[in-house]
């Protein structure tokens, strides 16, 4: 006996079967979406607190996590990392430090480091693709005291070691072809420094007036052309002073300073004919004090730093002179030959 659908019956079969037909036909880049980027992780003070936002390329879902007193853990959920991973140069009032790092293979977490528990809230933009962690500035209607923010200028460890080499020369690393890559969104200026000094692992200063904040996205840059766009459309230079460099306003690098130097080893007055001439310091620029046996020197902030170099190289005891190659930096090796010749004596 052959049993008919009815119509209905037919019809539903019918349906079915193309909604069948257009699941299997739906794209599966569609059916999963690709995960976000998390791009950048800035600290900024807002109104009544400091806001730790955690950037990405699209809309966000996290979770928070309870790992220890005094943290916040922020796990950003099917996310990618797509800036450098490790500490940032991040610290104001309650934050002491701010890491970020691809905590699993779909899991992005950053850690926002608290001086002594404290209550905060959690929000996101209107877009969905920043997430803001909001900080106390201030408790029962006081201000919350500032922690203590590491000094711009770390000293070096004694010996290098294998997992942290030591910082490089200023000047070597201005040479250096090595590329790098940065995404900062409205960070601050002198962030954006530490984050540029931490990745050429270079000491920097940076001094009381750099201030601003900036947007910067850099792939496969040099530092120094990475410096140069940072600071140039902020009015701002640098000078390198002995194995270190300097950050300031370009006005106030061109500005001339007074400053003394001690000489120990020689003749104060021999270190200002014979050596100070090879940096380009003009005589007039220079008075010596007989008495002291040390010069007094009128020059921009870059001069003051090739004196202090060059004294700290020439200025020795002789049981402490060394033979060794020299690599100049502001002078032509046949030059500076040329020159010495005519001022030291021959041996004899």
């Amino acid at each position: 006996m052959m049993i008919v659908p009815s119509r209905d019956s037919a019809r539903s079969i019918s349906a079915g079967l193309m909604l069948m037909l257009a699941f299997a036909a739906w794209p599966v880049g569609q059916a999963r979406a690709a995960p976000v980027k998390v791009t950048g992780v800035a600290l900024k003070e807002a109104a009544n607190e400091l806001q730790v936002s955690i950037v990405a390329t699209g809309p966000v879902r996290y979770q928070t996590r309870d790992v220890q007193p005094g943290w916040i853990v922020v796990d950003v959920e099917s996310a990618q990392l797509g800036m450098p991973s490790g500490q940032l140069p991040l610290a104001r009032g309650l934050v002491r430090r701010v890491r970020v790092g691809q905590f699993m293979t779909n899991v992005v977490r950053v850690v926002v480091e608290l001086s002594h528990p404290a209550s905060w809230r959690l929000s996101t933009s209107p877009d969905s693709a920043a997430i803001l962690v909001g900080i106390p500035i201030q408790a029962k209607g006081r201000p919350i005291p500032a922690v203590a923010v590491p000094a711009q200028l770390p000293l070096p460890p004694a010996a290098p070691s294998a997992t942290q080499p030591a910082p490089a020369a200023a000047a070597g690393a201005l040479s250096d072809q090595t590329l790098i890559n940065l995404d900062l969104r409205n960070a601050e200026i002198s962030d954006v420094i530490s984050a540029l000094a931490k990745t050429a692992n270079i000491n920097v200063v940076t001094d009381s007036d750099v201030r601003g904040r900036v947007t910067i996205r850099l792939i496969n840059v040099t530092f120094e052309d990475a410096l140069r766009l940072v600071l140039e459309p902020n009015g701002l230079g640098y000078a390198t002073v002995g194995p270190n460099l300097l950050i300031m306003r370009k006005d106030k690098l061109a500005r001339p300073v007074l400053r003394q130097y001690q000489v120990a080893n020689m003749s104060a007055d021999v270190f200002q004919s014979t050596y100070l001439p090879v940096i380009q310091i003009k005589k007039d620029q220079v008075v010596v004090d007989t008495a002291t046996n040390s010069i007094l020197v009128v020059g921009t902030v870059e001069e003051q730093g090739k004196i202090a170099d060059l004294l700290s190289r020439v200025d020795l005891p002789i049981e402490k002179a060394t033979t060794r190659v020299v690599h100049l930096n502001y002078v032509d090796a046949a030059a500076f030959i040329d020159l010495l010749s005519t001022r030291l004596p021959d041996s004899a």
